[in-house]
């Protein structure tokens, strides 16, 4: 008898923990199309940081799909390790009309949880993308408030890192279903001032 509660226990603890929503499954030849699209995307922000370094004064334009997001979080190593170090087994991102949802599997102790956030982002006035949590949970159970604001800053860095410059600045960032469009400017270098003869 103490058997069956213990595992009717374990199944409601279980279901309550885990997520119903399926990470995003992309076939080989729409991978090798999107990992192309992305080997595209990193070379226009490396131009985009070089410039910025030469001082080249130039306006930019970028687009981030969701496949293109979600191939990044699977496969980019330096990711894959950040997601290790804070025992997050795989990630995945939705977008919508103004805000995205990102979904993550995080191993707690011998249990695998899906936590999930909906947010906001915005580029605030030190020039970074500022995260703002609209709504987080635990499996299907609301997350507190501390945990929400500590992803969020995260996620912020993240996504700011790639084109943190001191001679860019970012303009716009619009989340849609199709893609995110960030909209910036790298700034020229000064010519010097004219001398004047004494």
């Amino acid at each position: 008898m103490v058997l069956i509660l213990l595992a009717g226990l374990l199944a409601v603890v279980l279901f309550t923990l885990s997520g119903s929503d399926p990470p995003p499954v992309m076939t080989g030849g729409d991978r090798e199309r999107v990992a192309g699209e992305l080997r595209e995307l990193q070379s226009d922000i490396e131009s985009i940081r070089r410039d910025a370094d030469r001082g080249v004064a130039r306006d930019f334009t970028i687009h981030v799909t969701e496949d293109q997001l979600n191939l990044w979080l699977s496969e980019d190593e330096s990711i894959r390790r950040t997601l290790r170090e804070k025992d997050i087994e795989d990630a995945w991102v939705r977008l919508h009309d103004g805000d995205m949802e990102v979904t993550v599997l995080r191993a707690v102790g011998t249990l695998t949880v899906q936590v999930k956030a909906s947010m906001v982002a915005e580029i605030d006035e030190a020039n970074t993308v500022r995260v703002r949590i609209t709504s987080m949970s635990f499996g299907r159970l609301g997350a507190p408030r501390s945990a929400s604001e500590r992803l969020a800053e995260q996620i912020g860095r993240m996504m700011t890192s790639k084109l943190q410059r001191p001679n860019v600045r970012l303009v716009s960032l619009k989340v849609r279903p199709e893609g995110i469009e960030v909209v910036g400017r790298t700034a020229g270098r000064r010519p010097p001032a004219p001398t004047t003869p004494s």
